[in-house]
């Protein structure tokens, strides 16, 4: 039924109320009831075969398939590499911090005793002592140094990791929007922010969450 089918019935129930027939009118209700029902029918079906679709576009795409086999699972093997390299430092930092407050602490009361004391020989001794100290703090802070070496690692393999998910990403979009009407979908910009800092803006940038939930609403999901 047409736009103007249900316009022709729409007068058609106000001229039944006007003339106080109310059988009449409850027909007119009845037609427009059974219009809409046979609509919603048919944009359900529309929408299970759409499914349908995507979901054999999902399991027969070859590259989507080799992503999952291989890129995802390691993308989790990337980022579990990554929270181990980053636990193993912070451990190694906390020890070296750990193991060079005490020597700090002996230094700033020798130094306060040498002071206190006046003569030369305190003084000497506490010369010694410091250049030991500074030998020890030395190897410390070198410690500490050491322990961020990882971070040059960690950060290919999350650059890496980030490719992976943009590509798995662009293919889920491509076989979404190749169910709208025209088959293609301009991304529009986001109505709203994301939650939380910007990190790395770009010009003529997109919400991609924002994009996809408004390509699902344009599916009818």
């Amino acid at each position: 039924m047409g736009t103007a089918d249900r316009l022709q019935l729409a007068r058609n129930l106000v001229l039944a109320f006007e003339q106080g027939s109310e059988d009449e009118a409850a027909d007119v209700l009845r037609s427009l009831h059974e219009s809409g029902s046979r609509v919603l029918l048919r944009n359900v079906a529309e929408l299970t075969r759409d499914l349908h679709h995507s979901l054999i576009g999902l399991s027969s795409d070859p590259q989507l398939a080799e992503m999952t086999r291989s890129d995802m699972p390691d993308a989790r093997h990337r980022l579990s590499y990554v929270i181990e390299k980053t636990e193993a430092s912070a451990h190694r930092v906390l020890a070296a911090i750990e193991d060079l407050t005490p020597i700090a602490e002996r230094l700033v009361s020798g130094a306060t005793a040498a002071l206190a004391a006046g003569d030369m020989a305190t003084l000497k001794a506490f010369i010694d002592e410091a250049s030991l100290t500074g030998e020890l703090m030395q190897g410390g802070l070198s410690e500490i140094l050491m322990a961020q070496e990882y971070q040059d690692l960690t950060g290919q393999v999350i650059r890496r990791t980030i490719e992976i998910v943009a590509q798995v990403e662009g293919k889920l979009l491509t076989l979404l929007t190749a169910e709208l009407p025209g088959g293609s979908r301009e991304l529009r910009p986001a109505r709203t922010g994301a939650q939380g800092p910007v990190i790395g803006p770009e010009a003529n940038s997109f919400n991609r969450q924002d994009d996809v939930d408004t390509l699902l609403a344009e599916l009818g999901l």
